[in-house]
């Protein structure tokens, strides 16, 4: 009922592009823009589904309000079978599924910035996404003491942010400075964290989740625009791959974060998990100098 992440789990449009004389493939790099634009499309669902989410279970119990969301996937469900058919399979030599990942691993490794971008999603989905994915009712009912339909009013405090962000995204175009971009808006956006994690005053709160909503779109839009950019375009299906698989550490994450809060606190946890992020994110931009200035412009 909270919505879906902003960016995560999206579909990330190929480059196109054309060959130049002498062979030299010209890529197209309005991957920024085009992934700004997907993501508005997803975000008003983050504005309006955890809104309309607590009011429903503080009008009808949370059962109720979960029958409801599962008929929605029912509808969902009956949407996508006219898609059936579509799209042309191309079978190639068959490989087992540890060989595709170890050989993935072993063609985006030869490439830093394919690899520095695999770190960050994998430190953020390790150590934040889980508070988002996880945490909120903890933090909405102990340190807010917000009911049902409050956090749901929390929650669509972060879509219209994460809204805000991609259209921003969207109207920038081919913009430089893409990786920095991406260092930047991750770092701000696990120190608001941090500094959400320390808030207990339910205004506040509010004010930082939207601007929570608004750098995550940094994260979220160019995690898979830059990976594309970073990698040969022949190798864009395993290095978008791998990309889900750090992806999909989450819940093992999630596991980890819960048991340490159980200890710890949940406000403390996501202090220091926040930090580490943020501690991290400045290490990689000492060893990786080259990612804050890529552009995604490799060909004159």
């Amino acid at each position: 009922m909270s919505g879906a992440r902003a960016g995560e789990g999206s579909p990330t449009h190929a480059p196109t592009g054309k060959l130049r004389p002498g062979g030299t493939f010209s890529q197209s790099f309005d991957l920024a823009p085009r992934r700004g634009t997907g993501s508005t499309g997803c975000s008003p669902s983050q504005v309006i589904g955890p809104g309309l989410g607590g009011a429903m279970i503080a009008a009808i119990g949370a059962p109720a309000a979960l029958w409801v969301s599962t008929a929605w996937y029912g509808l969902s469900l009956l949407m996508l079978l006219p898609l059936r058919g579509y799209g042309k399979v191309v079978h190639d030599q068959a490989q087992s599924v540890r060989a595709m990942v170890v050989g993935g691993l072993r063609i985006i490794s030869r490439s830093r910035l394919a690899v520095a971008v695999l770190v960050v999603t994998l430190a953020a989905n390790t150590l934040l996404w889980p508070v988002y994915q996880a945490f909120m009712p903890v933090f909405a009912e102990e340190s807010l003491g917000l009911d049902a339909a409050g956090l749901g009013a929390l929650l669509t405090c972060s879509g219209i942010g994460g809204l805000a962000g991609s259209l921003v995204i969207a109207g920038m175009g081919d913009f430089p400075y893409k990786g920095g971009v991406f260092v930047f808006g991750t770092t701000v956006w696990a120190a608001l964290w941090a500094v959400f994690a320390l808030s207990r005053t339910v205004s506040l709160s509010f004010v930082v989740m939207c601007f929570i909503g608004l750098t995550s779109a940094a994260f979220g839009v160019l995690q898979t625009t830059l990976l594309p950019l970073t990698t040969d375009p022949a190798v864009h299906g395993r290095a978008l791959g791998l990309q889900e698989l750090c992806i999909g550490v989450m819940p093992v994450a999630t596991l980890v974060l819960g048991a340490t809060a159980e200890r710890a606190g949940v406000a403390r946890t996501v202090f220091c998990a926040a930090l580490l992020l943020v501690c991290g994110l400045g290490v990689l931009a000492l060893r990786v100098p080259a990612l804050l200035t890529f552009s995604g412009r490799r060909t004159p």
